[in-house]
């Protein structure tokens, strides 16, 4: 049975009226064709399930007295529908993806997009923001994602062509992500819904969280990028500086000191680890090379923790197999400084040290 209209149906017959209206402006408008449910959160409650597998359009051509008479649409269920077609009505312009559609505002002058952690920037840019609704940076939240929004970041990838790139590539921490998908390609998440992902039988809370969350870190950091004259390249930021310190010592006649190795190149390798693989294993590590004074060995390290001298070494591993995710062109590079180390004759490291030092990180062949 049909109840009297209240003054909170009147508000919600109005404001079905404009969402209405708007909505059907254009015919073949492409949201049109979207099923209601594509518009939903995970966190929303009180849906209107009956009406979620309907397109948009369909339910828009509806009028409201059909809608409120449905069985199962009571009062506080068409006060959610009301707020998916806002989302809808709100959501003109995401096939174009423009700055002003999806809230980023990046820019890259020079095509590289470097970003470190969940702040992700371009460079030489203006930091990106999150559209309204939205989790902030450092506070995402999947269940805040609508199968719009998670379209949109798929777009993402598909625009740069970042298919066969790592899931690990882009995390903020890869401690935020098993270690066997590491390696996973974003491809393979694209073209799924988040329902299919849900579904998935070792995608659990915490994992979808971290996969999610890698597509968001790319739409943060250049989801505004529209340019048809730039190639976008997309790395993370501490490689840069590293990058250009060795193209500058591949170039030079001398070879860099212990102090200097340790300062440019280990360093900020080891700043990065803690990141992704803990404070636990980069002390391993760093103690082993006593990169901070005495050199630690792994005898002791292993009688202190009360573990198998196998075990450190299965925990230092991981900084190697961590940088063959985050940075694996560093190895070519780090190749030819061994290289160099070889042909050069005026001063340098021990050799011993240094060549520990480039195998912690990529485990290179000694000739």
């Amino acid at each position: 049975m049909i109840t009297s209209p209240t003054v909170q149906d009147y508000r919600l017959l109005v404001r079905f009226d404009e969402l209405r209206e708007e909505l059907l402006a254009a015919p073949d408008d492409p949201r049109l064709e979207r099923p209601l449910a594509y518009w939903a959160l995970g966190n929303d409650r009180r849906l209107p399930l009956v009406l979620m597998g309907r397109p948009t359009g369909q339910i828009v051509q509806s009028t409201f007295d059909d809608l409120r008479s449905t069985p199962g649409i009571g009062r506080k269920k068409l006060g959610t529908l009301m707020a998916l077609l806002e989302r809808a009505a709100n959501d003109e312009g995401a096939e174009e993806l423009s700055p002003s559609a999806n809230g980023t505002n990046g820019h890259a002058a020079n095509g590289v997009y470097a970003f470190n952690g969940s702040q992700a920037t371009a460079d030489d840019a203006a930091p990106a923001t999150s559209a309204p609704g939205e989790a902030q940076p450092g506070e995402f939240d999947p269940d805040t994602v609508s199968e719009a929004t998670w379209e949109r970041w798929q777009q993402i990838v598909r625009r740069h062509h970042l298919e066969e790139m790592p899931l690990g590539r882009f995390a903020p921490s890869l401690q935020d992500l098993a270690r066997v998908i590491w390696a996973k390609p974003l491809g393979e998440y694209v073209g799924l819904s988040l329902r299919d992902i849900r579904d998935m039988r070792t995608h659990g809370v915490k994992r979808i969280k971290a996969v999610t969350g890698v597509f968001y870190e790319l739409f943060q950091a250049v989801g505004g990028s529209e340019s048809s004259s730039l190639a976008v390249i997309i790395r993370p930021r501490f490689v840069l500086p590293l990058e250009a310190w060795l193209d500058d010592v591949l170039e030079r006649q001398d070879f860099p000191g212990r102090d200097e190795l340790a300062e440019r190149l280990l360093q900020p390798l080891f700043d990065q680890m803690r990141i992704d693989v803990g404070d636990e294993i980069v002390d391993l590590a760093a103690g082993k090379l006593g990169l901070a004074g005495r050199q630690r060995p792994v005898r002791q390290a292993a009688a202190d923790r009360g573990l198998t001298r196998a075990r450190i070494y299965q925990m230092i591993a991981e900084v190697a197999e961590a940088m063959q995710v985050r940075w694996p062109e560093g190895e070519a590079l780090c190749d030819d400084l061994r290289a160099k180390y070889d042909a050069s004759t005026g001063p340098r490291p021990k050799r011993r040290w240094f060549f520990d030092a480039l195998e912690l990180f990529y485990s290179l062949r000694r000739k």
